[in-house]
């Protein structure tokens, strides 16, 4: 079986250039708006020799607003990045047009709760309120015009609200480490 998958913010490549190298029947792109990552995830692939992976310098909303990515990938994959956005609705709508009809979106976030009275519990939340603080908000009031600023305890409440309101089904959601839930999401 062949796939074409997309990784969105895939730093140097590591993840996506072991599963090039496992699936080599399958099509890999990486994109991330840092160009010292991309280059280092293609000398990454070159070491590797993989034929099958390709890595573009870009921006992630532009990314997924191309025409030519339109319904072409099989599995579209992000982690730790929607949070830093400053249009994450909109990237949202966009991974849904890059998205096959019978595609799949994996989408991994910080595990957290909406409120932060909710949070108490959870023993890496402090850290990740400092963290989403000084990294995360910053990152995503950067950009030129309005932003919605989340910030990495936008919590699971939002995150499913806004992969519906975007046209993506969450048809299962997990915790996949102490810090991270992953979203699985097809089509609407």
């Amino acid at each position: 079986m062949s796939s074409i998958v997309c990784d969105i913010g895939c730093g140097r490549g590591a993840p996506l250039s072991f599963m090039a190298r496992d699936f080599p029947k399958s099509q890999f792109h990486g994109i991330d708006v840092s160009e010292n990552c991309i280059e280092t995830a293609k000398c990454r692939r070159e070491s590797m020799q993989l034929k099958n992976v390709t890595f573009h310098l870009g921006d992630a909303l532009e990314s997924v607003e191309q025409q030519d990515w339109r319904s072409k990938f099989d599995i579209v994959y992000c982690r730790d990045l929607v949070h830093d956005l400053q249009r994450p609705d909109l990237f949202l709508k966009g991974v849904k047009n890059i998205l096959k009809d019978e595609g799949y979106f994996v989408m991994v976030e910080i595990t957290a709760h909406g409120k932060p009275a909710k949070n108490v519990d959870i023993p890496s939340a402090r850290h990740m309120y400092g963290a989403s603080l000084f990294r995360c908000l910053p990152m995503s009031l950067a950009g030129n015009g309005e932003s919605m600023a989340l910030g990495a305890m936008w919590g699971n409440e939002r995150a499913l609200e806004m992969l519906a309101e975007a046209g993506l089904k969450c048809f299962r959601s997990e915790e996949v480490d102490t810090l991270n839930t992953a979203y699985y999401c097809t089509k609407n």
